[in-house]
């Protein structure tokens, strides 16, 4: 199932609520250590999750995520055609108090994907066609949770074959790629955000978004 929303589509969000997506959807903690072998810069959990200012550039790019790095302070800009590839079961969580900026074009989206994914950011794990990518094959990426706070903005993101880790929502559960929390609260009308061009795709559950009361969030 592809799900797509039009452009300037407004929602006004009276309560907490949390919206999942399945299949494909598509909605128009970190220190960097020296290159590997096969030209990517990885990324390992440090303890505190104090990472300072990272700025994650096509010329470090691949990045590959191991284990479940969390940022809880500095702040993460990532700029075009950026590839960020995740190891197996490896999950990334930001804290809302910590700035995001994802800055994929059209002609150079930013990719979250497995790091069996040859088809961007080459053979990172250098074993030919021996692996392909499946859903599934990754954890997650969560933005803004943990925090009233939430400074976050993107555009042209594209998030692949993740959604090996399962999430609670009510009495059940999902297995998102994407996680993106909007909780800030301070009364009527409460704050406009804004999300654009972000596909997820080949996971089990694509993208679990959770809006704070009063919030607006514009789709396109």
């Amino acid at each position: 199932m592809l799900v797509r929303l039009k452009p300037t589509l407004s929602f006004v969000f009276q309560g907490s609520l949390e919206v999942f997506f399945t299949a494909s959807v598509a909605l128009a903690a970190f220190v960097t250590f020296p290159t590997t072998a096969h030209g990517a810069t990885d990324i390992y959990p440090i303890s505190g999750g104090n990472f300072g200012t990272q700025v994650w550039t096509l010329a470090g790019s691949p990045y590959v995520v191991h284990g479940q790095p969390s940022m809880r302070y500095g702040s993460l800009t990532i700029g075009p055609g950026v590839v960020v590839k995740f190891e197996p079961h490896a999950t990334l969580d930001v804290h809302a108090d910590v700035p995001v900026a994802i800055q994929g074009t059209l002609e150079a989206p930013v990719y979250f994907t497995s790091l069996r994914d040859d088809s961007v950011g080459g053979d990172t794990n250098g074993d030919g066609s021996a692996t392909t990518p499946a859903s599934g094959d990754w954890g997650y990426v969560s933005f803004g949770g943990g925090s009233w706070n939430s400074n976050f903005s993107t555009q042209y993101l594209k998030v692949r074959y993740g959604g090996d880790t399962p999430s609670s929502v009510g009495s059940g559960t999902v297995s998102p790629a994407l996680i993106l929390s909007y909780w800030w609260f301070s009364g009527s009308p409460g704050v406009t955000y804004a999300l654009e061009h972000v596909e997820v795709s080949h996971s089990p559950t694509g993208l679990l978004l959770v809006m704070g009361f009063n919030n607006t969030l514009n789709l396109s």
